[in-house]
């Protein structure tokens, strides 16, 4: 499978509906200002839930250990 990352909703629904190729949009200004870590896992994160993949979880029933002292 193909991914084309672009900014524009016209080419994201012509690539996946009339090519079938997966898109992912993202608005000008964060890929501009704002492209960190950040925006980038979440971007990832994202793409591969698209391509079937499994993103971790925490359960939630998951507590952190408190660390006395």
């Amino acid at each position: 499978m193909e991914i084309l990352m672009s900014i524009s909703t016209d080419t994201e629904n012509q690539a996946e509906l009339e090519h079938g190729i997966l898109t992912q949009c993202i608005i000008q200004a964060t890929g501009e200002r704002r492209f960190n870590g950040q925006v980038m896992s979440n971007l990832l994160l994202k793409m591969n839930s698209k391509l079937n993949g499994i993103n971790p979880t925490l359960k939630r029933e998951f507590r952190p250990l408190r660390v006395l002292q």
